[in-house]
């Protein structure tokens, strides 16, 4: 993976979302993969009212939970067969996921 592609992801949500708490999610070391930051940008482009409420503060907390959840369920799906069966049918990685079961949506 090179560093461009990292810098690539992430930039969406980098000029939407409040500094502070995309900071936050770097310091919790959840940016390693590039699967994090698109998610952001995913979740920035398909819901972006609902991530600005997601960011106040009586609702942060929840905000990292759902996050940290996200990257887990989406990198766990990327190591079973059935996700990259899939993808070699045709399906983009946000298909594949939702015909798994898993919200790609905040």
């Amino acid at each position: 993976m090179s560093i461009e592609s990292n810098l690539a992801a992430g930039q969406i949500a980098m000029r939407v979302m409040d500094r502070e708490v995309f900071r936050h999610f770097d310091e919790m070391g959840l940016f390693a993969t590039t699967t994090a930051l698109k998610i952001l940008d995913r979740w920035t482009l398909n819901s972006p009212e609902k991530l600005k409420e997601m960011e106040k503060p009586w609702n942060k907390g929840e905000l990292f939970d759902r996050f940290a959840g996200q990257v887990e369920q989406e990198l766990k799906a990327k190591e079973t067969e059935r996700y990259w069966d899939l993808i070699d049918s045709g399906l983009s990685h946000w298909e594949a996921l939702e015909a798994m079961g898993i919200k790609v949506n905040l």
